[in-house]
């Protein structure tokens, strides 16, 4: 997906998959974000896949290390690994090292279920998407003074709200698709 924008959020500056040009006046995002669900769990390759086509589709921590399949757990322990949307299925034998944590997780687990990745779709060039369907950042912030009449002072407090990702699904996206005949 192409598209010009003109405000950016601190999570979009820092995101490594967002190829800002221009002075932050475009983006581009990758096609590991289109795909199909998989159907069956995958047996992880003993190397790389080049091109990559298996990608994590829930972000979380995984467990590549204690089973046999890469489970999803809610808190990170020695053998978990940090997955994003859209990374590559880790295979067997790929290091991770943690430089907070201070670990080295090593991947020993043979497979992963199918919830937890999808397959790259090439046949998709390219997603039409109503500008009003992106996602955005809503939310609120307010601010309070208080007067201290024993120091002839004043103290300003910034209090921020919440502030959740939201989108309007009433607009429609569209795949466009390339077919060889």
């Amino acid at each position: 997906m192409h598209a010009k924008i003109t405000k950016l959020d601190l999570p979009t500056i820092f995101h490594k998959d967002i190829d800002a040009k221009g002075g932050f006046k475009e983006y581009d995002l990758p096609e590991k974000w289109f795909g199909t669900p998989a159907n069956a769990p995958y047996t992880l390759a003993s190397s790389a896949e080049t091109p990559v086509t298996k990608r994590i589709l829930v972000s979380g921590w995984y467990d590549v290390v204690s089973n046999t399949n890469i489970e999803y757990v809610s808190k990170p322990n020695n053998n978990s690994v940090f997955l994003w949307a859209g990374d590559a299925v880790p295979y067997t034998g790929q290091v991770y090292v943690d430089e907070v944590r201070k670990v080295t997780v090593t991947v020993t687990s043979t497979s992963i279920p199918a919830e937890y990745h999808y397959t790259v779709d090439p046949t998709i060039a390219f997603l039409l998407v109503h500008a009003s369907a992106l996602p955005f950042m809503s939310g609120f912030e307010t601010g309070t003074e208080f007067w201290n009449g024993r120091s002839l002072t004043n103290n300003n407090y910034l209090i921020f709200g919440h502030n959740n990702l939201e989108f309007l699904e009433e607009y429609p996206r569209i795949r466009v698709r390339v077919v060889q005949e």
